[in-house]
């Protein structure tokens, strides 16, 4: 194969074996409310990606509205798909940037530890700074015609 081969495959048989063959998978997230199976892999030349792809119907409809949305909004916060791939089995899988990062969701019972303790935790200026950039992001979702809310659901 030339090309890259996340950013140039058109179609694939099956995601996680084909991403075995092209480099390391040193994470898959399963079991996901979205109905997604997403995959961090690794290339040879140590570029990091994330690989979403859909295991239900209604998964497959949700990353179809997330592909209008990514084309209608661009924000240094929020991560681009660069790219998809047909699966034989029917749908898409979704190319993305890999951005190392944390959720601060916390569970009550965890709220002193963890991501969310650490983030509180910083100094004020930081906690600020990144405020600002998820509030100016929300911007950016509502000048593009949407609104920022999780519609996984529907």
């Amino acid at each position: 194969m030339s090309g890259h081969p996340l950013l140039d495959v058109t179609e694939v048989a099956r995601t996680e074996p084909y991403l075995r063959t092209v480099g390391e998978v040193f994470r898959t997230f399963r079991e996901q409310d979205s109905g997604c199976v997403s995959f961090g892999i690794r290339l040879p030349n140590g570029e990091q990606w994330f690989v979403k792809e859909p295991t239900t119907d209604a998964a497959r409809r949700s990353l179809d509205r997330a592909r209008a949305f990514h084309r209608a909004v661009r924000h240094p916060a929020i991560v681009p798909q660069s790219h998809r791939f047909t699966l034989r089995s029917g749908g898409t899988a979704v190319v993305m940037p890999w951005r190392r990062g944390e959720s601060l969701y916390s569970p009550a019972r965890l709220r002193h530890q963890g991501a969310l303790a650490r983030f509180r935790a910083l100094p004020v200026s930081r906690v600020l700074h990144a405020v600002d950039r998820l509030l100016d992001a929300h911007l950016a979702v509502e000048a593009a015609g949407f609104v920022a809310v999780d519609l996984n659901s529907t």
